[in-house]
């Protein structure tokens, strides 16, 4: 997770939660508030002037936390080189993107069957990666919930939780159980049902070669005569489709990084108690 270090950021966090973040900058805990952002803003100003940009990173996987300025935004963690699940899907959206554009420029009859793979495999990108995005935010809130410190226990939620994201009904509810979040609720209902219907598109894209089965006509509603019909998509569907995955991808993010945020805090307020904790022990042994 990557956030740019504006004064709305550092105010929005606690003073002692800025001591510990930036105790590297060698600047006094006694400063107010106030004065501790400033000196903070005022460390990176010379970067600034140059063009870069003060960030900060609190990688949602191995939870390093990096603060410098660079150019550019930051597209993976420097202690696991891994990138942010926001990052990713928007990599997929960027294929799809391409995929649809390709597709628009084989308009003639003869490469039409052109035209429908890739649009097929728009669909495909757009779903699996949206499939990956909520599977992730789910394995990663339910890693920061349970585990302020310690070892992760992301890698056994994700491999025990794999085959609950393949629908989009059942990985809404997997979010909704861990977050505020309920997409079905967020989305409109001719939106919510599109994006269903793509999800069940995926699925005959991949392994009933194109052609609606019973499974297909059950999720979505069609009528029977278009059993063993083929899936017909056009530009503008996938269009619809990746707008829709990058809102609920962004209304992901949102509650991912809130919920990343207040782990953080919770691991440094800990933190806290067992220095002071430890400084106290080591006073008593001193006295005595």
């Amino acid at each position: 997770m990557y956030f740019k270090l504006t004064r709305t950021f550092l105010e929005g966090r606690t003073k002692d939660d800025l001591v510990d973040m930036f105790g590297h900058l060698d600047i006094s805990s006694k400063l107010t508030k106030t004065a501790l952002v400033t000196e903070i803003l005022n460390h990176f100003s010379k970067s600034t002037q140059l063009g870069m940009q003060p960030w900060g990173t609190i990688c949602c996987f191995c939870r390093k936390e990096v603060y410098f300025a660079g150019t550019g935004l930051p597209r993976y963690c420097p202690g696991c080189a891994r990138t942010s699940p926001k990052l990713a899907h928007k990599a997929q959206l960027e294929r799809a993107t391409h995929l649809v554009a390709l597709a628009s420029q084989n308009m003639k009859d003869k490469q039409r069957q052109i035209k429908d793979v890739l649009l097929e495999q728009a669909v495909v990108v757009v779903i699996t990666g949206l499939e990956v995005l909520m599977h992730e935010a789910y394995s990663l809130v339910y890693d920061h919930q349970h585990v302020t410190m310690g070892t992760s226990i992301y890698d056994d939620t994700y491999a025990r939780t794999r085959s609950e994201f393949l629908n989009l009904g059942m990985a809404s509810r997997g979010l909704r159980k861990l977050t505020s979040l309920n997409i079905k609720e967020r989305l409109l209902a001719n939106d919510y049902k599109f994006l269903s219907r793509m999800y069940s598109a995926r699925h005959i894209i991949v392994h009933n070669a194109s052609s609606k089965d019973r499974d297909f006509l059950s999720q979505t509603g069609d009528p029977e005569s278009e059993l063993g019909r083929p899936l017909l998509l056009c530009n503008a569907d996938l269009r619809s489709l990746i707008k829709l995955a990058r809102l609920v991808a962004c209304q992901i993010d949102e509650e991912l990084c809130k919920i990343i945020f207040d782990c953080h805090h919770d691991r440094l307020s800990i933190s806290r108690l067992i220095r002071k904790k430890t400084e106290h022990q080591e006073n008593n042994k001193v006295r005595h």
